[in-house]
């Protein structure tokens, strides 16, 4: 008899003759926006004359740049300052604010994204799973290689020696290119630039371990984790003097070509992006299987949604709120892009859009706030994370999300996600005095282009959404003391 532990998961649709399938990938459904009554004050026009004042003198100073988007308005919609509102600038890692707020409110923060091992039946009494396996997925951003470890562990508790079949990876439930055509080719090599997958391992990067040896001599190259889909070709020097490795695309696009040194010492760890993903997972956890003492045929990548009945390993991402946290905290692209496309599922029958596609998850982005009230006009949204050059937004609409934000059901909650401005993450480098610990915040940065977007809690007013978009600017530490000095004035409010 089969042993099976507390954990494993061998859930099967029916009896022998049943013909009801495990979906691969359960369906997404986005849930409107719930508007409630906007809490605080509603602000005087004698107040609202004191805010533009107290804003208008920071906010037209020297080291503002012509092309800056100002807006700061209450929840309800009440505006107290406004520059260039509606002219659509560079939002970089800002426009994260938008599938943020999708992902958030749409599917709720409990929502979780689950990656399956299944299979045609359970395995029977030799410990024989029949048939293919299928390592199915649902866009998990952080789906780590402990976590395909932790799969092999518990299979080989419940007594699985073998599996007939081959290892089937789905991806189905993305469509179109993982890797955004519209990043400029200098990003595309790094970790920052991971494509998306509906079956993505460690962030849709390889790590490269290079382990300098003598003075003259190659150095050792390791991928972590070990497989066949990533290939390396050419040679790195151990060297006595500086650094002069380099990790070039391979013309394939799925290889990864050495050259140049690296100096004697300890080992030196790099990152690069898969191209790829599923053939690149379905290799990992093959080794991973056979590695322990599962037998598994070969590799492949499925074309069309897989059916099976038992489910043998079930995996639930992080929550959607922690999601969200995570990539406002750190400004990971990797999970904008994939909750960007995890928000495309939900395609309305008829429409002309693929399915998990990021055209998809921008319309449906687009519709969810639109059905809320709040149109995104001329916005481009080439991409979730920011990191396209072709994103394009305006101050008033990315204020006025937020503001949709804090007006509903989950909003105080929703700005708890958001890392606070002067203390934590990736705003912690903001300097400010009166509103220290009062802002709630995402930044962006580009070349030329610099954004903050969030909360302030005002003196008397509550809280009030804020968006700062600056392009071309001439000194970016002018641009962000004038931004902090309109924070600590609105505090003051």
């Amino acid at each position: 008899m089969l042993a099976v532990p507390v954990g494993f998961v061998l859930r099967h649709a029916g009896g022998p003759h049943a013909v009801k399938v495990v979906p691969v990938a359960p369906a997404v459904a986005l849930a409107p926006y719930v508007r409630l009554e906007p809490h605080g004050p509603r602000w005087s026009p004698a107040a609202l004359a004191r805010a533009h004042a107290a804003i208008a003198a920071l906010a037209n100073a020297d080291g503002m740049p012509a092309k800056s988007g100002i807006v700061v308005m209450s929840p309800r919609g009440q505006v107290l300052y406004e520059r260039n509102a509606a002219k659509l600038l560079v939002p970089a890692s800002t426009m994260k604010l938008l599938v943020g707020s999708a992902a958030f409110f749409g599917l709720g923060g409990a929502y979780r994204l689950h990656t399956r091992l299944l299979a045609a039946a359970p395995p029977d009494a030799a410990g024989v799973v029949h048939g293919d396996v299928v390592l199915a997925g649902s866009g998990d951003p952080l789906l780590s290689s402990a976590d395909l470890e932790a799969a092999v562990s518990t299979l080989k508790k419940a007594g699985v020696r073998r599996v007939d079949g081959a290892l089937v990876v789905d991806a189905t439930a993305f469509s179109g290119p993982e890797q955004n055509r519209t990043w400029l080719p200098s990003d595309l090599e790094y970790d920052y630039a991971a494509g998306a997958s509906a079956v993505a391992l460690d962030q849709g990067v390889v790590q490269i371990d290079v382990t300098p040896t003598s003075p003259g001599a190659p150095a050792r190259i390791a991928l972590e984790p070990a497989n066949d889909a990533v290939h390396t070709t050419g040679t790195a020097l151990t060297t006595a003097g500086t650094m002069s490795l380099s990790i070039e695309r391979a013309a394939d696009g799925r290889g990864l070509v050495f050259s140049g040194g690296i100096p004697a010492g300890p080992r030196q760890r790099f990152w690069r992006t898969v191209v790829g993903e599923p053939a690149f997972v379905g290799d990992a956890f093959a080794r991973m299987l056979r590695a322990g003492g599962i037998q598994v045929g070969g590799v492949r990548v499925a074309a069309h949604p897989a059916q099976a009945q038992a489910v043998l390993w079930d995996h639930p991402s992080q929550s959607i709120e922690a999601l969200v946290r995570g990539m406002f905290f750190d400004s990971n692209n990797h999970t904008a892009e994939q909750l960007l496309r995890v928000i495309g599922r939900d395609v309305p029958a008829g429409a002309n859009l693929e399915p998990g596609s990021l055209l998809a998850g921008a319309a449906r982005e687009r519709r969810l706030f639109a059905d809320a009230g709040v149109e995104l006009g001329a916005t481009h949204v080439a991409d979730g994370s920011g990191l396209s050059p072709q994103d394009r937004i305006t101050a008033s609409a990315l204020a006025r999300v937020l503001a949709l934000d804090l007006s509903s059901r989950g909003g105080p909650q929703f700005l708890e996600e958001l890392p606070r401005a002067g203390i934590e993450g990736t705003v912690h480098v903001r300097s400010l005095d009166e509103a220290s610990g009062l802002v709630r915040a995402k930044d962006g940065y580009e070349d030329g282009a610099s954004s903050l977007a969030g909360y302030v809690q005002t003196r008397h007013h509550g809280v009030v959404a804020f968006a700062f978009i600056a392009d071309d600017w001439d000194s970016l530490d002018r641009v962000w003391q004038l931004e902090d000095e309109i924070l600590d004035r609105v505090s003051m409010l």
